[in-house]
């Protein structure tokens, strides 16, 4: 089933906030020279990959033959989680 153009609008806008967001975190991330904001934004391309992985999903009317997608999505966030979880537990025994 096609998206419908408020729905597009919701994933391309999340995704591009997820951008600035990085960016925001990468510039926060000099200026302070803090090494937690620069893995943090380094860690959050692999959720910029996973909103891009959706959009092609749904580009292609979630066809059959890119449903490989979905389980490299899965595994993306399950990593991307597990990155998070260390840079914050590290990040709290320094």
């Amino acid at each position: 089933m096609i998206l419908s153009y408020p729905t597009w609008l919701i994933h391309i806008a999340s995704t591009m906030e997820w951008f600035l967001s990085i960016e925001l975190i990468w510039e926060l991330a000099n200026q302070l020279k803090s090494d937690f904001n620069f893995k943090l934004s380094c860690t959050m391309i692999l959720f910029i990959y996973n909103a891009i992985l959706a959009c092609t999903w749904h580009f292609f009317e979630n066809i059959v033959f890119l449903e490989w997608l979905i389980l490299s999505q899965s595994l993306i966030t399950l990593v991307a989680n597990i990155s998070l979880w260390i840079i914050v537990i590290t990040d709290r025994e320094s």
